[in-house]
């Protein structure tokens, strides 16, 4: 989850970034530079924290069905940029020979007017296999 907390004429304002993106308003934010505040009530939950200079952080509690001890410190760009998450296999599939043969296949039905298109994996080695089909 980000905390974006920015200042405005009126004071600080601020929302929650989860990570599918989704963002939820701070009610408000408090900040005197020691302390920080914010509560978001769609979410029932809270932060309370002050300042540490030596870890350049602000420590404090966040209350969401229970009490957590977190730490939040200002985000970089790089931080801040899109994240790829990948399957832990896909490395080693792309580094070595694929254990099946993959065939891309069309099936035409004629009375339907339809064409179904796909990909077709075996295990390489003698069958017979299980087989599964997804539509």
């Amino acid at each position: 989850m980000l905390v974006h907390i920015g200042k405005e004429d009126s004071g600080y304002l601020g929302y929650l970034t989860n990570p599918s993106g989704n963002r939820t308003g701070l009610d408000r934010v408090v900040c005197d530079g020691a302390h920080l505040q914010f509560p978001a009530g769609k979410l029932n939950l809270s932060y309370d924290a002050t300042w540490d200079a030596q870890e350049r952080a602000w420590i404090g509690n966040l209350t969401f069905q229970q009490v957590y001890r977190l730490a939040l410190k200002r985000a970089t760009a790089a931080d801040m940029a899109p994240k790829v998450h990948r399957r832990p296999r896909e490395a080693a599939i792309a580094a070595g020979s694929l254990p099946y043969q993959r065939r891309d296949v069309v099936f035409d039905n004629a009375a339907a007017g339809d064409r179904l298109a796909g990909t077709l994996t075996v295990p390489r080695g003698r069958g017979p296999f299980p087989t599964v089909v997804l539509v």
